[in-house]
């Protein structure tokens, strides 16, 4: 499993400012069928914004723009799939734009691959309901500013049961971006139900993971999350014992940082002397 020292310091530090990353998609690209691939060199980052830009033309004239989709991936990992317009009927050529608020993880030399689809497919699967030009995704921004933990043992509960309504996501990533797990509504894992998210976790020792809290509608992948609407305030707890807390404002994450030491280390602190530790301040 590859942790960088860049991304150790991101997960002890606020947010890192970064570059851009930009592809450019090949003109004359059909909305279905297409793969481009790209390769990341630069420093280790998370880039907070995802922004798209094209001009769609249609060729079948019974297609909606809002079926011209796109499947994004990192290194062949899990697909977040992309739709950059609610726009239904259309003629011509028209020029779509969009951006997600997000988390996209880039190490140097992933691999992202942009495989365009149809949602619909209206002229069978032989004919492209419509082509895009002048197409490019862009990352930039820096992720939000993550909360330390400190370390926690390797099997536990993670939730964001605080007594309130607020209707959150949840996942569990390690520090370089690979999806461990994800959970929307808790009575999927066992809880009682309501819109609070439970994870049960067990996980590698001595390693260094992040928990990100989203609202409902919040889309996760490998290396690639982009965030949902709801807002609220939310706990976050550790076997039933909250550490952290905050406020979703709508399109937005909050990041916490924990590690699982190795068996035996003397750094080795159970959660429930952290929590001591925290309550006696």
């Amino acid at each position: 499993m590859r942790t960088t020292t860049a991304m150790l310091a991101l997960a002890a530090s606020a947010g890192l400012a970064s570059a851009q990353f930009t592809v450019l998609i090949p003109g004359a690209t059909a909305s279905d069928g297409a793969t481009v691939n790209s390769t990341y060199t630069g420093t280790s980052t998370i880039f907070s914004t995802m922004s798209f830009s094209g001009d769609l033309t249609e060729i079948n004239t019974a297609t909606f723009a809002s079926e011209a989709d796109w499947n994004i991936s990192v290194n062949g990992g899990s697909a977040l799939e992309f739709n950059p317009t609610t726009t239904t009927g259309f003629t011509g050529t028209i020029n779509v734009t969009a951006s997600r608020t997000g988390l996209f993880w880039a190490n140097n030399g992933d691999n992202f691959q942009f495989d365009s689809f149809e949602s619909f497919d209206d002229g069978g699967d032989a004919v492209a309901d419509a082509q895009w030009d002048n197409t490019s995704f862009e990352f930039s921004g820096a992720g939000p500013a993550i909360t330390a933990l400190g370390q926690l043992s390797s099997s536990f509960a993670l939730d964001t049961n605080d007594g309130g309504t607020t209707d959150t996501e949840l996942a569990i990533y390690t520090i370089d971006g690979a999806l461990i797990a994800t959970n929307d509504d808790n009575a999927a894992n066992g809880g009682p139900g309501g819109l609070w998210s439970l994870i049960n976790a067990s996980l590698t020792t001595d390693t260094t993971y992040l928990i990100v809290v989203g609202g409902f509608n919040s889309e996760f992948g490998d290396q690639l999350a982009t965030a949902g609407t709801a807002t609220g305030a939310f706990g976050l707890n550790v076997n039933g014992n909250q550490v952290g807390s905050g406020t979703l404002v709508g399109d937005d994450f909050h990041l916490f940082s924990f590690t699982i030491p190795a068996p035996g280390s003397a750094a080795l602190l159970a959660m429930g002397g952290l929590l001591a530790a925290r309550r006696r301040r």
